[in-house]
């Protein structure tokens, strides 16, 4: 069986897509490390570098879902 040439374009670039946004979904919880695990207490007295990191973490999450054609909750 032969992949359709264009499919197979399609293919590649949405899996270097995904790869690229797996690595930043990574990256962002590298950062979120120390920070783990993240009880009612801490977060009560987190900081603005806190709530950031765990914006990217949220964004790099949704984005992989959607790369993946799953559906944002």
């Amino acid at each position: 069986m032969t992949l359709n040439k264009h499919y197979q374009k399609l293919l590649e670039q949405n899996w270097l897509q995904a790869h690229r946004t797996a690595e930043r979904l990574s990256g962002s919880l590298q950062r979120l490390k120390s920070e783990m695990p993240l009880t009612l207490e801490n977060f009560c007295r987190a900081d603005d570098l806190l709530f950031e990191k765990l914006d990217a973490f949220r964004v790099r999450f949704t984005d992989l879902q959607y790369c993946l054609g799953g559906q944002n909750l």
